[in-house]
């Protein structure tokens, strides 16, 4: 038998559950995989920013999301965002995919960097912004 991840109900998957009108949960929907392995170069950023960038050698995705999870070496960390873009650097002509992920803390900062030699996944509750 198949197995299939998720809540259901009657057949029906459950991605949103109500108490009256108010909004109580809401399922996160994974975005990306991302193995930094390939990083070129890391970033600090602001205070609770990194920048991860690798050559772009296939199709990436792009976007902006908001109110998600990471998940890497075993442990979920919550995120204010993730934004995933692709530049051209105009000094070598290559192309760079650049991800810059906003922290709620330092600690859950500082625990991504000292594993970020891991792949991560990251989640979000809503679509790109």
């Amino acid at each position: 038998m198949a197995t299939r991840e998720g809540i259901y109900v009657g057949g029906h998957e459950i991605v949103e559950r109500y108490v009256g009108s108010r909004l109580v949960w809401e399922k996160s929907m994974f975005v990306k995989q991302i193995d930094v392995s390939e990083e070129i170069s890391i970033s600090g950023g602001g205070e609770l920013t990194v920048s991860l960038v690798v050559e772009r050698n296939e199709y990436r995705n792009t976007g902006r999301w908001g109110n998600g999870k990471l998940i890497t070496a075993g442990r979920t960390i919550l995120i204010k965002s993730a934004t995933a873009e692709i530049y051209t650097d105009s000094w070598n002509s290559r192309s760079y995919y650049k991800v810059t992920l906003e922290f709620y803390n330092q600690a859950d900062k500082n625990y991504f960097l000292s594993n970020r030699n891991n792949r991560f996944q990251f989640y979000s509750k809503k679509g790109k912004r």
